[in-house]
């Protein structure tokens, strides 16, 4: 699937890897997150990530990210990486912020 991906701007970085927009090339394109990850030399990590996509492909919830697709290191290519739905608008990060300041003003308690 990589090689069907266009990978376009960058979205972000983390500890753990760089977040791009890609679109999957065909008739009708599809916007998607493709999520490079770094430093996975170690036995350790590479079961954690394993592990973590194996969690992530069970769970389904509209609060999770649908993973689509992920790939191991090859002979051409030397890297881990997970496509996932991409979510426009923004930052979870920024959301939930937004979202607590609502929550915490006087206006939204409840009142019994």
């Amino acid at each position: 699937m990589r090689k069907k991906l266009e990978v376009g701007q960058q979205l972000g970085s983390g500890i753990v890897g760089t977040f791009y927009k890609a679109t999957l090339k065909g008739e009708k394109p599809i916007e998607y997150t493709l999520k490079v990850i770094e430093d996975l030399k170690q036995v350790s990590k590479q079961r954690e990530f394993l592990r973590s996509i194996e969690l992530q492909w069970s769970l389904v919830h509209p609060a999770i990210l649908q993973l689509f697709c992920f790939s191991m290191p090859t002979a051409d290519n030397d890297q881990f990486s997970i496509v996932t739905e991409f979510v426009p608008n923004g930052f979870l990060k920024e959301l939930l912020a937004m979202f607590k300041k609502v929550c915490n003003s006087p206006k939204s308690r409840i009142v019994s």
